[in-house]
C-alpha cells in the first residue's frame, strides 16, 4: 500500500492510499489519517480510497477506531471517493453511511 497526503486547504487534509487494506498494511494508513488529525487548525480529514482495491476486517476495525477518535476531537472524517469492491464490503459490514459524505441531492 501506498499512503500519501494533500495538505490542508481550508482545515481539510486528504490522504490518498492505494493498494491492498489489510492486515499487513492497515498500520500504514493508520499512521497517515493520525498525522493528518495531528495537524494544528485540521477540521476534516477525507480518505481517498479510489485506488484501495480490497479492504478486510483490520482495515474496517481501524477505520471504524478512527472515525472514533476523530470524532472524539471533533474532527470530521469521511471516505471519498472510494473504490467499488471497498463501498460493497463498507454496506455489507453496515459502516458505509457514517464514513461517506451524504449525497449532495439528499434532502
Amino acid at each position: 500500500m501506498q499512503v500519501g497526503t494533500t495538505p490542508a486547504v481550508d482545515g481539510v487534509i486528504t490522504v490518498h492510499a492505494a493498494g491492498e487494506l489489510d492486515m499487513e498494511t492497515v498500520d500504514l494508513l493508520d499512521h497517515g489519517l493520525r498525522a493528518a488529525l495531528a495537524v494544528p487548525g485540521v477540521t476534516m480529514v477525507v480518505a481517498d480510497l479510489a485506488a484501495t482495491s480490497f479492504c478486510d476486517s483490520s482495515g474496517l476495525n481501524m477505520l471504524d477506531r478512527f472515525y472514533a477518535d476523530a470524532t472524539a476531537e471533533g474532527v470530521a472524517f469521511w471516505l471519498d471517493p472510494i473504490h467499488p469492491a471497498v463501498r460493497r464490503v463498507l454496506e455489507i459490514a453496515g459502516m458505509a453511511q457514517s464514513l461517506t459524505r451524504p449525497s449532495r441531492s439528499a434532502g
